[in-house]
């Protein structure tokens, strides 16, 4: 069952159809259902519609990042026992995630953990002392979603879990998959630029990390040249993995791992149920990212209300 059906949900439909599962889904907004509808063999309009009508081995929660605590605890309220997939960011807030929960395993959508690029990074790294970190994730937010206004999507909102913190998390996974948790953190950044929207456009930071004395984060909307990319100095060495091309370089070369971003899903899937590499983020190292956004945030100089009920942007920095 997939609850939620919109891009990201059509995209998790649409490879697990491919991956042989029969698939139902959950939708609040039926006419989402767009290009997923031969891939999908039912819909329900609620997680208590679903389960009464069917039994299912395996949730993926694809709905608004805001919805994605209620959900899941719909889900358990309902009898759902077995495997769960949350998509990131796990919840909007670290306290919202229901305690005490029987689900058989519970993960986290961080797709990027499977691309061969990271792959090749992490085998590159090994045991290195690392000296500095520097990953960047920068893109225009108009050209994410062709033919959408980006002003109405959630990307836009505080109160969906909008905002380059949330939505780029992934840099946030990785950077504490590779380099440990933040023993330090400051900060600058905000709504810049005209996007029209009022959650958080670009923001930089600097950690102290378990791993890495010194880390640089560079989140942005406003970049017409898109990156993405982690560079990493060690002691030997400096390795840099291109997540958009795929060329990996360091002080010997450069090797070509290009990814197919079809291919990251499936294999997040085949993990989580037991098929395939296992690198899934965990319950745990979800909530940690959730609470690294909030550390980032109050290294702002102010926490951002989620619920929509400021949005003053963010033009202070801090460190704590």
């Amino acid at each position: 069952m997939v609850v939620g059906l919109g891009s990201i949900g059509r995209t998790h439909v649409r490879t697990l159809a491919e991956l042989g599962a029969a698939v139902e889904a959950v939708t609040r907004r039926p006419h989402e259902l767009g290009a997923a509808a031969g891939d999908v063999g039912a819909t329900h309009p609620s997680i208590d519609a679903a389960l009464a009508a069917a039994e299912f081995d395996y949730c993926v929660v694809a709905s608004a990042t805001a919805d994605h605590a209620a959900d899941v605890a719909a889900l358990a309220a309902a009898g759902f026992g077995g495997t769960l997939l949350v998509e990131k960011p796990l919840v909007a807030r670290s306290g919202e995630f229901p305690d005490g929960l029987a689900f058989e395993r519970v993960g986290v959508g961080y797709n990027l953990r499977f691309h061969p690029a990271v792959r090749w990074l992490q085998g590159q790294l090994g045991g290195e002392p690392v000296l500095v970190a520097d990953l960047v994730a920068q893109s225009f937010l108009p050209e994410w979603r062709p033919g959408r206004d980006h002003r109405a999507t959630a990307s836009a909102s505080r109160a969906r879990g909008g905002g380059v913190l949330r939505d780029l998390s992934h840099e946030i996974d990785l950077m504490m998959l590779l380099f440990g948790e933040p023993r330090s953190v400051a900060a600058r950044g905000g709504n810049l630029g005209e996007l029209g929207i009022e959650a958080e456009t670009a923001v930089s930071a600097l950690l102290e990390l378990e791993r890495a004395p010194v880390a640089t984060l560079r989140l942005g909307y406003l970049d017409r040249l898109p990156e993405r990319r982690i560079r990493v100095t060690t002691a030997r060495d400096t390795l840099e993995a291109d997540l958009l091309s795929g060329a990996c370089r360091s002080s010997i070369g450069e090797e070509a791992h290009p990814v197919d971003w079809p291919r990251t899903y499936a294999e997040l899937h085949q993990a989580m149920l037991g098929e395939g590499p296992a690198p899934v983020c965990t319950l745990a190292e979800g909530l940690d990212a959730v609470a690294c956004v909030e550390r980032l945030e109050e290294a702002l100089g102010e926490v951002l209300d989620v619920g929509g009920r400021t949005g003053a942007p963010l033009a202070r920095s801090g460190a704590r």
